[in-house]
């Protein structure tokens, strides 16, 4: 199996986005299908990681965010257990690891956790939300190939030399763009200095 970009034609990549798990495969293996969608999303993460630093970074804040939020609602949802239980000295205790150190009696103290549960909730429901929006906005295989016609057109332009997506790895491929957008930004950023 192709675990590596750089065993991965351009063309073949191109096909891996528009979900064609088959250019993963050598020959007849037999591979879970399990095992060839975490693979997909693995090298689609890494060729954003090389080609858009920046856009990655954002793509894995969201999911960093996703996590805290779920990791937030059963924190809170076992506080609101624990002071069903009676056991408020432990609340306060857990809440101060938490940051929030004020004194409360312990009716104050349930209001908080209920309010941090509620807060919880909210944001995870807010986090499905804008997952589900992202989700309807899946571009269709011909967007995708599309898409990456007018970049290696675009590259093509701008290094003055032909790139057959058949040859070049998706690594080497992700590797140009990214040095074609620093190139233009320092351009950009000494041109408007001038």
């Amino acid at each position: 199996m192709i675990t590596s970009l750089s065993k991965l034609t351009m063309r073949q990549y191109i096909e891996l986005v528009c979900g064609d798990m088959s250019v993963l495969k050598g020959g007849a293996e037999v591979i879970p299908p399990a095992k060839l969608g975490e693979t997909r999303k693995r090298l689609i993460y890494e060729y954003s990681r090389l080609s858009d630093n920046a856009g990655s970074k954002v793509f894995l804040n969201d999911h960093v965010l996703r996590v805290r939020a779920k990791a937030e609602l059963t924190m809170f949802q076992c506080l609101n257990n624990a002071l069903l239980l009676g056991a408020f000295d432990e609340v306060r205790g857990v809440l101060k690891e938490y940051g929030i150190t004020r004194k409360m009696d312990d009716n104050q103290l349930a209001n908080e956790v209920k309010r941090l549960l509620k807060r919880a909730r909210t944001n995870i429901k807010r986090s499905e939300e804008d997952s589900d929006k992202t989700n309807e906005k899946q571009p269709t295989p011909e967007e995708i190939r599309t898409h990456f016609d007018r970049q290696a057109a675009s590259l093509m332009s701008y290094f003055k030399f032909q790139i057959d997506l058949d040859r070049i790895s998706a690594s080497q491929f992700a590797c140009l763009v990214d040095q074609a957008h620093r190139q233009i930004n320092a351009q950009m950023a000494a041109l408007s200095k001038k």
